[in-house]
């Protein structure tokens, strides 16, 4: 069976801007969402179970972060599932790049990613 690494949303901001803020507000907070797989290679798939709940608990701390889950899959234990919000194009580009140059980024170098991205 696949390892739940569980669902838990980061504190919502509840913003409702003024009146003559609202186009301002509009233009400037596209959330983006991202969901998906990964799938790693068997070789990996220690490194990354590992690595996991560090890389989940550093994303969740992100400013602009709304959810982020990934799940071994429980039929297919070299996939991972994938499901993130993010506040805007700003606060996901600002998560991809602390990504890249982190542990994770070093672990998960040879998984295939299967993503779709909307809003960014």
């Amino acid at each position: 069976m696949g390892k739940d690494l569980t669902e838990v949303r980061s504190p919502q901001r509840t913003l409702i801007p003024d009146a003559e803020d609202w186009e301002h507000y509009i233009g400037n907070t596209i959330e983006v969402t991202l969901k998906g797989f990964i799938t790693v290679p068997d070789s990996d798939i220690s490194d990354v179970l590992n690595e996991l709940p560090n890389h989940i608990e550093l994303t969740r701390k992100e400013a602009g972060c709304l959810v982020f889950n990934v799940t071994q899959d429980e039929n297919d234990r070299s996939r991972f599932n994938v499901y993130e919000e993010f506040e805007d194009k700003q606060s996901f580009e600002q998560h991809q790049s602390r990504v890249r140059s982190s542990m994770w980024g070093k672990i998960t170098k040879n998984v295939e990613r299967n993503y779709v991205l909307e809003g960014a």
